[in-house]
């Protein structure tokens, strides 16, 4: 028995909304450019902004402790290249490095100023520093040049889609596999009747839009009821954080083993905004390091022969001042530090330049400065992951560089 047009539109009202962002989504976009084949970059969002000095430390910088008498550790940091130490409870991390998979790159950021999260975010997420009139994101703009059709191209593990997957791109926020369907009023056993009702009542329209949107509808539930029937959870001994993000991360690893098509996932890890008793070894810093690094590393293993295929990078609206405030924590700053994981990765090694922590040397006297831009990091991913190079398409008002950061092995 068919839906009724009320039942149905109460039904998929949520999940047009999830396809198209905002915006309907377009299952006939135009690619502009060399269709990618069956890779995927993973966008780990630390917002907050997150303390790139704590996370990765310089050892030998004569005026940190200065700077942090209460929180500079550099004597308890894991050594990685004898100039800088990774917090200890990033430990999980260590043997991706030592594998020579895992890269750091520092003094990374956006070269707007802004200290506010909310426009650092939208900047971080448009790709467009200084100007908030982008209505997309990066992420959406590249799977728009990258082609194809794949219902589950562009994916969000949160419950709203983030304005880094808005755009003419169809794009799915779900905060698990499981509830996606169960959010929006589905069951399993509803799914035939949803598909015969879709094609019923929409593909016979004659607003072509209507019929691609339809169409995108069907392809997801009908993905996303596949890979529900799989057996994907995790072998005995992979651990992930028992957190949002931690099941988040093993969603995702669940459907990047069931070859969903998941070309760009986004997944969000707030609670980086230290102002009060950050810590060292523990307290609120310690924590959220060790969650992210045991998402990550959980992550990795998970996906197992398919790590071939992926990239996982880290970004951060901004990193914190240098100086430790009066409450024991730092305060909004500019530069942070950013992971980059993957099989091609040239990792082991520590990216980008920061300067002796002199103030003369520091943004506004008080910050680590961005020497890296974080667009520059994201430019090379596409080179090299997708064969995509039309940046100015991606990152609108923006030149790449003549030199590459050489994050990849040769």
């Amino acid at each position: 028995m068919l839906l009724t047009r009320r039942q149905f539109l109460q039904t998929t009202a949520g999940l047009i909304a999830l396809l198209a962002g905002g915006e309907y989504g377009n299952a006939a976009a135009a690619s502009f450019g060399r269709p990618a084949e069956s890779n995927t970059l993973v966008i780990l969002s630390l917002k907050g902004g997150m303390d790139g000095l704590m996370a990765a430390a310089p050892l030998n910088d004569r005026y940190l402790t200065g700077c942090r008498p209460t929180l500079a550790m550099t004597g308890s940091m894991l050594a990685l290249d004898g100039q800088f130490g990774l917090h200890p409870s990033l430990a999980p991390l260590l043997p991706l490095y030592q594998a020579g998979q895992l890269a750091m790159i520092h003094g990374v950021g956006s070269p707007d100023p802004s200290r506010f999260h909310s426009d650092a975010q939208y900047y971080l997420e448009a790709g467009t520093p200084g100007s908030k009139h982008s209505k997309s994101g990066w992420l959406n703009r590249a799977d728009a040049l990258l082609g194809g059709n794949k219902p589950l191209s562009l994916v969000s593990l949160t419950h709203i889609l983030p304005l880094i997957m808005r755009g003419e791109r169809p794009a799915a926020a779900m905060a698990n596999i499981r509830d996606f369907s169960y959010r929006l009023g589905l069951l399993r056993e509803d799914n035939a009747r949803l598909a015969q009702s879709l094609q019923s009542m929409y593909q016979q329209s004659d607003y072509p839009t209507l019929q691609a949107t339809a169409a995108e509808i069907q392809a997801v539930v009908e993905k996303l009821a596949a890979v529900q029937q799989q057996s994907l959870l995790p072998e005995t001994g992979i651990l992930y954080p028992n957190t949002a993000f931690g099941r988040a991360m093993r969603q995702l690893a669940m459907l990047i083993k069931a070859d969903a098509g998941v070309r760009f996932a986004f997944v969000e890890l707030e609670g980086w905004d230290t102002h009060i008793r950050q810590g060292t070894a523990n307290g609120p810093f310690a924590r959220q390091a060790y969650e992210l690094a045991l998402g990550m590393a959980g992550f990795w293993q998970d996906i197992g022969a398919r790590q071939q295929s992926v990239v996982l990078a880290t970004l951060t609206e901004f990193g914190r001042t240098v100086q430790e405030n009066e409450s024991g924590g730092t305060d909004h700053g500019r530069g942070s530090c950013s992971f980059l994981l993957g099989t091609q990765v040239a990792g082991g090694r520590v990216y980008g330049q920061i300067p002796e922590l002199a103030p003369d040397n520091l943004a506004e006297g008080q910050a680590l400065p961005v020497t890296t831009d974080f667009r520059a990091i994201l430019a090379e991913i596409f080179r090299r992951h997708f064969r995509l190079t039309k940046y100015q398409a991606i990152f609108p008002g923006w030149e790449a560089g003549a030199k590459p950061l050489s994050l990849w092995k040769q």
